[in-house]
């Protein structure tokens, strides 16, 4: 089953994380240099949307989606809102709606 992530699972998802990027045969020291990257926080999980794979019980996979302000380098939605408005004229939702 495919749900929403629980904000209480970011250090399962976190360890996921790691034991994924390791099952690719990483020496210790690349999959060290990695943690921080591969460090899932209850922040992110309420900021992005983040969907777990679970079955029986058990979390076997995850995937989150970045919202554009973030991989932008915009640390609020706010901040992104008003510098897309200045730009174009518009909210970014009647933005978006034009290339749908």
């Amino acid at each position: 089953m495919i749900r929403l992530a629980k904000s209480t699972e970011a250090t399962i998802l976190s360890a996921l994380a790691l034991r994924s990027k390791a099952y690719w045969d990483y020496d210790a020291e690349f999959i060290a240099a990695c943690v921080d990257e591969l460090t899932i926080s209850a922040e992110q999980i309420q900021s992005s949307p983040t969907y777990v794979f679970e079955e029986k019980g058990h979390v076997l996979g995850f995937y989150m989606l970045e919202s554009v302000n973030n991989q932008c380098g915009f640390n609020s939605q706010s901040h992104f809102n008003k510098h897309v408005r200045d730009a174009t004229g518009m909210t970014p939702n009647n933005y978006r709606k034009i290339f749908r």
